[in-house]
Formats: C-alpha cells, sequence, structure tokens
C-alpha cells in the first residue's frame, strides 16, 4: 500500500479509516454510526413521536388567541420558569426542527391544541411554570408510551424531545401565560 503524508500523520490511502502513528502502531479511525447515539434528535423521530402524540385521544376542539405570543425567553421569565430558561438553550437545535417537522401534518394545529388542552387540564396557578412544565412533561410521556407505536429505542430520546416539544407549545401558543394577553 502507498503512503500518504497528511496533517494528522502518515495515512495508508485507501478509505481513510487507518492511520500509521510513525511508530508502526495502526489506528482504526472507523465511525459506526448506529443511529441511537445522535447528539439531536432526528426529524423522523420528530415525526413518529408527533404521530403518536397526534393519534392520542385528547381533545383537540379548542381555538387560538389571535394575540401574539411573546418571546419564548420573556414568557418562561415571567411565569417563574427559570429552569426551563436553560433548557431551551440546551435543546435550541431540537426545538428548531419542530417547525419543520409539524408541517408535514394535515392538521398541524390539533397537535398544539392537544399540548395546550394538557397543559391546561393539570397546570396549577399556585405552582411555578417550571411545576406546571414538569407535570406537563410527565403527562405528555405518559400519552407517548402508552401507545402501541411506542417502541423501546425510543427512551433514550424521549425526555429531550418532550422538552423540546413542551418549549414549542411555549413559543406558539398558551402553554403558560401570554403577558401580551393581561
Amino acid at each position: 500500500m502507498e503512503m500518504v503524508k497528511s496533517l494528522t500523520g502518515n495515512r495508508i490511502k485507501g478509505n481513510d479509516n487507518l492511520q500509521n502513528n510513525g511508530d508502526g502502531t495502526i489506528i482504526n479511525n472507523s465511525v459506526v454510526n448506529l443511529g441511537f447515539f445522535e447528539k439531536e434528535l432526528s426529524k423522523s423521530l420528530i415525526f413518529d413521536l408527533l404521530q403518536i402524540f397526534n393519534d392520542s385521544t385528547i381533545d383537540s376542539n379548542g381555538s387560538f388567541s389571535l394575540i401574539d405570543p411573546a418571546d419564548l425567553f420573556v414568557k418562561l421569565e415571567i411565569n417563574n420558569a427559570s429552569k426551563h430558561k436553560v433548557y431551551a438553550l440546551n435543546y435550541s437545535d431540537d426545538f428548531n426542527k419542530f417547525d419543520d417537522v409539524i408541517k408535514d401534518f394535515n392538521d398541524s394545529s390539533s397537535i398544539i391544541k392537544k399540548l395546550v388542552k394538557l397543559f391546561i387540564d393539570n397546570s396549577n396557578d399556585d405552582k411555578t411554570g417550571d411545576d406546571n412544565l414538569q407535570a406537563l412533561a410527565g403527562n405528555v410521556i405518559q400519552v407517548i408510551k402508552h401507545d402501541d407505536r411506542y417502541k423501546p429505542q425510543y427512551d433514550e430520546k424521549l425526555d429531550e424531545f418532550v422538552e423540546a416539544f413542551i418549549l414549542y407549545g411555549v413559543y406558539k401558543c398558551k402553554v403558560l401565560k401570554n403577558p401580551n394577553e393581561q
């Protein structure tokens, strides 16, 4: 085999998976993507879990306010949801994918309406925004996990999905109080 000099040392020309360190040691640099160690949520996983949630029996007969929602971080601050401000920063890449994925649904508004209904039915004005959002997260997880289509390989990314989904709901609609409506 022909040796090629590079910035990373000597390499064996071929499929770029082997590296010769110069001392006779050869390192295999192969990267195997098994699909469940991804850093971010995949759009297909978001779609699958949204489909499960959308097919739930939660009532979606509601309406949206015509008043624009406040900025996400303002809304979280006013509703005493500081922990979720940190989540918003950590899950921003995942959160941003929801707009793209949700457009693939025929009636995407039903997804948000169901999330709002679940929030309203289980929120408590005496609790902080963080507490109410944690309760909502638990309810969303319960809805998704109790569906026959739920697969064990979803477990690793479910919490991340739910946090990003809830933040998307806070951003888009009436999950938490909207200071623009007061």
